[in-house]
């Protein structure tokens, strides 16, 4: 068995006095005081805005709320590899949104225990609701000063969703509008930047698949329309994303981006295209030579398969109707409807879903919209 020599555990070397702790064993734990000589020192971080001309700064506030920082310590000199993240706290909006509170770290070591030097850094973290104008630092280090402005930008993303393999790297064409252009500058998915033309307003960009644009410098009551050249080939789809308050990024789909106001922050536009099914067309036509009754009526069959006969429908999506017309020789429409799918798999012409189409000499009937890869057998029943 262990004796008691076996099951003693002494930690050492515990100098982290205000920041740091010893581990107890299931013995008796002895904890001891700081020591009374240590110099302490706290750091002061303020929040200041850059007020824009025009604008109640009370409601931007709304949609920012907070703002974090984060305190980053070294041994003085040590070089930018050394600095550690020591703690983060955030600065908030005071009642009535015109102000915001101080952040203040206290109790921070200012010597290690040789006598080397503590030096701090505060960094604010990134957003992209704001910028920084102005970082100010007084001589003790013991206060800093930040100061922002609240900035606009827009974000034009295309995906698609391509789930028959057909689009792969096409482009498409859209219209970016600006109320004013001064000073707008835009960068691509990987930050290089993008030379914008605008005439009488707007540019003309094209993007594939996961990619986009976002422009910046936007001012506050600039407002943005975006469309995109219709593709009959796609089934359209677009997002918008704002922030709608401090800590929600929303997203909704709209019918259009048209005169929309800028949120502070960045707009998100997002088109999304699906992939409609790739379909075919398939022509029948009659044409009777010789002595034949040019007036009689001639009737085919059509009969659509893979593998097998074609199915009525695929689950989960409506039954299949494949619009029709019959043209006569002059090009003048005799008939239209749409034919359905029967269980063997033929068609079934027009309401009274009969299984042939009738054609006199010189007529074509078009049907449209057949998946693409189906077979087709036709069959006409006067043949011989």
């Amino acid at each position: 068995t262990a004796g008691m020599e076996d099951c003693t555990v002494i930690i050492t070397g515990n100098t982290g006095a205000s920041r740091g702790g010893g581990i107890g064993t299931n013995g008796d734990v002895i904890i001891g005081t700081a020591d009374p000589d240590l110099e302490l020192g706290d750091i002061t971080v303020k929040k200041d805005w850059q007020a824009i001309d025009g604008v109640d700064m009370s409601d931007i506030y709304q949609n920012i709320f907070t703002v974090a920082f984060d305190l980053y310590c070294q041994v003085e000199g040590s070089g930018d590899d050394a600095w550690v993240l020591m703690d983060t706290k955030t600065s908030s909006v005071e009642t009535g949104f015109n102000s915001w509170s101080d952040v203040v770290f206290t109790d921070l070591l200012m010597k290690d225990e040789k006598g080397a030097e503590y030096e701090y850094e505060v960094r604010e973290r990134a957003d992209d609701r704001y910028e920084q104008v102005n970082v100010e630092q007084s001589a003790d280090g013991l206060t800093w000063t930040f100061t922002n402005k609240p900035v606009y930008s827009l974000k034009v993303a295309k995906t698609v969703v391509d789930s028959y393999q057909v689009a792969e790297n096409e482009k498409f064409t859209f219209h970016i509008t600006l109320s004013d252009t001064t000073d707008v500058t835009a960068v691509d998915k990987d930050g290089k930047t993008v030379a914008l033309t605008f005439v009488n307003g707007t540019a003309t960009v094209e993007l594939g698949h996961d990619e986009w644009i976002v422009l910046s410098g936007l001012k506050h009551d600039t407002t943005y329309t975006v469309t995109e050249e219709t593709d009959p080939d796609y089934i359209p789809t677009i997002t918008l994303e704002t922030w709608v308050n401090s800590s929600t990024y929303q997203k909704e789909t709209v019918n259009s981006v048209e005169d929309q106001a800028l949120s502070v922050g960045l707009n998100t536009v997002t088109f999304i295209n699906t992939t409609r099914e790739p379909v075919g067309s398939l022509a029948i036509s009659k044409t009777v030579t010789g002595d034949g009754a040019a007036d009689a009526q001639w009737h085919f069959t059509v009969e659509l398969f893979t593998d097998e006969a074609m199915p009525q429908q695929v689950p989960g999506k409506p039954a299949y109707s494949f619009p029709y017309t019959v043209t006569n020789e002059n090009g003048t429409q005799a008939a239209a409807g749409n034919a359905a799918v029967t269980e063997a798999g033929k068609l079934a012409f027009g309401e009274d879903a009969a299984e042939t189409i009738a054609l006199t000499s010189g007529q074509t009937v078009t049907i449209t919209g057949i998946p693409a890869g189906v077979f087709f057998r036709i069959n006409e029943q006067e043949a011989n």
